[in-house]
């Protein structure tokens, strides 16, 4: 069976869209390249709990965001605060995954090697 997480790479395609538009930020999607090598990974449950940790700590991150921007973006007045608090969110919750998966992922290798 392969690694349906390796599909995350394909967000990197969304980088060529900054190169080609005058929104470059679009760019950072190239750094999800980093993903493909998990089509080779075999899932364990080890694995997949490391992913389902971070997938709960980026819903959480998200949740945060969204309640701390909202109220926030409503008093300095911005038009769309409901759309800009989702996109805080939506942000917070992709670094949150990003970041916290390669340490989670380290981690968990430094603990197995441990104990064999």
């Amino acid at each position: 069976m392969k690694n349906k997480f390796g599909f995350v790479g394909f967000f990197s395609l969304l980088g060529i869209l900054g190169i080609v538009t005058e929104y470059r930020w679009l760019m950072l999607f190239f750094a999800t390249a980093a993903y493909f090598p998990y089509f080779r990974v075999i899932p364990d449950e080890m694995f997949k709990d490391t992913v389902k940790k971070c997938a709960a700590a980026a819903f959480f991150a998200n949740l945060a965001a969204v309640v701390i921007a909202m109220p926030i973006l409503w008093l300095i007045g911005v038009e769309n605060f409901i759309l800009s608090a989702g996109w805080f969110g939506w942000t917070a919750a992709y670094c949150t995954f990003f970041f916290s998966f390669p340490m989670m992922e380290k981690r968990e290798r430094r603990n197995a090697s441990k104990d064999s």
